[in-house]
């Protein structure tokens, strides 16, 4: 299920048949950004079984600069949600804001699964090899 959740929101697709693939073997074959070689060659296709694999959309550089912005994006969502949920919540709502707190804090991953989901599409392509 969660799996399935992460297919969905990354939303790679095989340029000839259009099915969404699994992001995780994807993501095995990408070499670029901080990542030194990929693990695996290609990856096949989950319709029409052709071999596919995940390549720059631009070149090194703003691979780079793409993925330097997203962890700089993540960082201040993270620093925003836990300041909201340790002093500003329980400081305007008192013991009320202790149990919003929680459910602040594990919608935390959740927000930031979204926005690097979101946003992986704009530094990688698929390709057919």
């Amino acid at each position: 299920m969660i799996l399935a959740f992460y297919r969905r929101l990354y939303y790679f697709k095989c340029p000839t048949c259009q099915a969404i693939q699994h992001v995780l073997a994807l993501g095995m074959t990408f070499k670029g950004g901080f990542a030194q070689g990929p693990v695996n060659a290609h990856t096949h296709c989950l319709g029409c079984k052709q071999r596919l694999r995940l390549a720059h959309r631009f070149g090194f550089i703003k691979t780079i600069a793409f993925q330097i912005g997203i962890a700089a994006l993540c960082l201040v969502v993270f620093l925003v949600t836990v300041a909201a949920a340790m002093g500003l919540i329980q400081l305007l709502f008192g013991a009320w804001g202790l149990l919003v707190s929680p459910i602040l804090l594990v919608m935390l991953p959740l927000i930031i699964a979204i926005i690097i989901g979101h946003l992986a599409s704009l530094y990688r392509e698929v390709l057919v090899v």
